[in-house]
């Protein structure tokens, strides 16, 4: 892990140098040898040089569009070599980008823009069909990208030829639809402003939440915010050259400050797979020789699922990090064993936190039969306190809402004040805290364990209170046992009368269901047994890799 550090929380500086954009960042401590890669795609290599190059053109067409400090740019886009250019060619101009997620709806779509109002939308060619008219959409352009972009020339020739043949090319003459190679061509009769105009304090971007429980909400994040973030030194041990496994889409907050900035300011390379299929995740890490892999528990889930006639070279490993959803100890003992058995010499690290709190919070980087549920300690610079429902901290071991306290956190969410008003609570110790919705317990030495989620607490009509987490815990123990959900049915009210569970076994057969149906009932309280259980191939799951228990059948 890497070493934790108290930062100066006035001012950020790099190699002596005072870093306030996320442009900064990057380019300002810039000592390594520039023609080291920064990005691979799809085989080709893209050097820093080209990287900052790319950058510049993106910067001189977004000046030729009217694009200035303040306004906004919505990206609808996969980690692409063409999304991180417009990135951070919009941070350099003090633009705000505003990340959508890719599987938007067409109403959803135009939600958000009405709040953002961006001046121009960036969409990848496959979600046009979710793309209003340019009459109904409050920006002035929509550049349309392509698989194809970021290829040479003649990759892309055979590559828009098969979309004519196929029926498949969209037609930019659409009004107000143009394509990024236009977009880009128009670079050359722009000047270039050397000066960088964001300023630590500026909001860099706007992530979408998860929305795995509701409509989702828009998280503003800093400049400020994500570069002490990546600084803090406590989420990986990088080294000039390291090769980042980037499965995460850059619309998430862990995919565009883990995956995308942190790497890229500190000198690694970042491997893009812009659309991960779970299927080819195995493959995937094997080929690609990674030193640090970010991910949620379901990639490893199939990665365990496999059958391996030979082993894996996996020696290259020295982080491993899994957030954004809960791992059982049980599973999380095997993808330790298979690691070890397969040359890593470092084991699951758990990370916790929000994109609201610039996706810090705690981390745990050891392993131990005791550490059901925890999520180890509180990162530097950040503090963790359980709460009740009148915000008083709670003693030891006693359940209670988990709060964080960071100077990393966000200014609220985009034009909902009622939500942002529920988050963040100026607490009698006079700091601003983000109330995280988890349910939670602090041991004597610190150490934070997580329960399960508010908004997923279940109420029974007997009264008693039922958090599904718990419920999968026992659950996720038991043999032949891949994954699991809980959820409420028949509700009455605010109660709900009976739970289902969900789960995704090595192989379905009556005997597993009976199986599991029985030992519910030895280790569960009568209350907390399952009326039903349901074996289905595999759960619906966020883009970010969490399980989406609003997409579960009723």
């Amino acid at each position: 892990m890497g070493q934790t550090k108290q930062l100066d929380l006035n001012s950020l500086r790099i190699n002596n140098i005072e870093i306030d954009s996320l442009y900064d960042a990057i380019q300002k401590p810039s000592d390594f040898d520039e023609n080291l890669p920064a990005l691979r795609y799809f085989g080709m290599e893209i050097s820093y040089k080209d990287l900052f190059s790319n950058i510049e053109k993106n910067q001189r067409a977004l000046s030729g569009y009217g694009v200035g400090k303040g306004d906004v740019i919505a990206c609808a886009l996969p980690t692409c070599p063409e999304s991180i250019y417009l990135f951070y060619a919009a941070n350099k101009l003090g633009v705000i980008v505003q990340w959508i997620d890719v599987r938007i709806t067409t109403a959803e779509m135009l939600r958000v823009l009405r709040k953002s109002r961006p001046k121009l939308l960036f969409i990848m060619s496959f979600i046009i069909k979710n793309t209003p008219s340019i009459q109904k959409l409050p920006c002035e352009s929509v550049i349309i990208l392509r698989g194809c972009d970021a290829f040479p020339q003649h990759v892309q020739f055979w590559f828009k030829l098969g979309e004519r043949l196929n029926g498949r090319r969209v037609q930019s003459k659409r009004k107000g639809f143009i394509y990024y190679s236009e977009f880009i061509s128009k670079e050359g009769e722009f000047p270039s402003n050397e000066s960088c105009l964001s300023t630590a304090d500026d909001i860099a971007c706007i992530f979408p939440s998860s929305g795995t429980t509701g409509t989702p909400k828009y998280i503003k994040i800093s400049n400020k915010a994500i570069n002490f973030t990546v600084n803090t030194g406590t989420l990986i041990d990088p080294a000039v050259g390291d090769i980042v496994l980037n499965v995460i889409p850059c619309f998430t907050g862990i995919g565009l400050i883990w995956n995308i900035h942190c790497p890229l300011s500190k000198g690694m390379t970042i491997d893009i797979v812009p659309h991960l299929k779970i299927k080819s995740f195995q493959r995937i890490l094997v080929k690609s020789k990674p030193n640090h892999v970010f991910g949620v528990p379901s990639y490893w889930q199939f990665v365990l699922s496999q059958k391996r006639s030979k082993a894996h070279d996996l020696s290259s490993i020295k982080t491993v990090i899994v957030a954004g959803e809960r791992m059982g100890i049980g599973f999380e003992k095997t993808v330790n064993e298979y690691l070890k058995a397969n040359g890593a010499s470092h084991s699951i690290c758990v990370a916790y936190g929000m994109t609201e709190s610039a996706c810090i919070g705690c981390l745990r980087s050891y392993f131990s039969e005791e550490s059901e549920g925890s999520v180890g300690f509180p990162h530097a610079n950040v503090e963790v306190k359980i709460v009740d429902d009148n915000m008083m901290e709670l003693p030891h071991h006693q359940n209670g809402e988990i709060c964080i306290h960071t100077p990393f956190l966000t200014s609220g969410y985009l034009d909902n004040e009622e939500e942002t008003a529920r988050l963040l609570k100026n607490h009698s110790d006079g700091k601003i805290w983000i109330h995280t919705g988890d349910i939670g317990y602090m041991s004597e030495k610190g150490e934070v364990f997580v329960v399960g989620r508010l908004k997923k607490m279940l109420v029974l009509e007997s009264g008693s209170k039922v958090f599904p987490s718990e419920i999968e815990k026992v659950i996720l123990k038991y043999p032949h046992v891949l994954d699991c959900a809980v959820k409420g049915v028949k509700t009455k009210g605010n109660w709900v009368d009976g739970l289902v569970v969900y789960v995704v076994v090595e192989k379905k057969s009556i005997s597993v269901s009976n199986y599991i149906s029985r030992k519910c009932r030895e280790d569960l309280s009568a209350y907390c047994v399952p009326s039903d259980i349901k074996v289905v191939d595999e759960l619906p799951r966020t883009p970010s890799g969490k399980i989406n228990y609003s997409a579960l059948p009723d």
